[in-house]
């Protein structure tokens, strides 16, 4: 395989996770709407954070971490499944309106909105699964080492331009975003987060 190639399937990999409907996705539209699209690059980056610990994980300790995933999935499982769930809970009893005083103390920073993606990204031990598989597939297990980080730094930087570019195009409908529709999407917002960590549980614990 040339040098080309793993870059290529990584620019798809990255492209291909960001598009996945989880709770990154949606707390990027939430943001980007409510306070711009500058602070859901900031979460964005969060994500791109948490993705470089996984990969090096991946990269390095792949059978250790295998071996502590099968060993402790339950742990690990339960711990997403409640920080999801409490997210959730925290979306939908958020109250209206959000506008003036009342929006400004709902606004996160730009350090807080990337430690939120990040901990949205950490939570979901199927991210972590995600890239395992994708570095120890038929397609590129038998990449070498160099290849295989050319193939992260490519999933990577596909992820970053990806979620930056949901972010400007959701900040195009703040028009559409009245006090009463804002509370909407906190509702959508929180009942996806309490849907994940559910489904995380049934997944994973049952």
């Amino acid at each position: 395989m040339n040098s080309l190639h793993p870059v290529l399937w990584g620019l798809f990999a990255g492209f291909t996770m960001s598009l996945m409907l989880g709770t990154v996705f949606f707390s990027l539209i939430q943001t980007s709407i409510n306070q711009g699209y500058k602070y859901g690059v900031a979460i964005a980056a969060g994500v791109v954070v948490c993705d470089v610990l996984f990969l090096i994980l991946a990269l390095g300790f792949s059978e250790a971490v295998s071996n502590f995933y099968n060993q402790h999935r339950g742990t690990m499982a339960w711990i997403g499944c409640l920080a999801l769930v409490t997210l959730g809970l925290i979306q939908v009893l958020r109250k209206p309106p959000h506008t003036g005083i009342e929006a400004a103390k709902n606004e996160l920073s730009y350090p807080a909105c990337m430690v939120k993606g990040f901990l949205l990204n950490l939570v979901n031990p199927g991210n972590l699964i995600i890239w395992l598989v994708a570095l120890n597939n038929p397609l590129t297990v038998t990449l070498e080492v160099s290849q295989k980080i050319q193939f992260s730094v490519a999933g990577l930087l596909a992820i970053f331009i990806t979620e930056s570019g949901i972010s400007y195009a959701a900040q195009q409908l703040r028009r559409w975003a009245t006090p009463a529709r804002l509370h909407k999407l906190d509702l959508v917002v929180g009942a996806v987060f309490i849907l994940a960590g559910l489904q995380m549980a049934w997944k994973y614990l049952f």
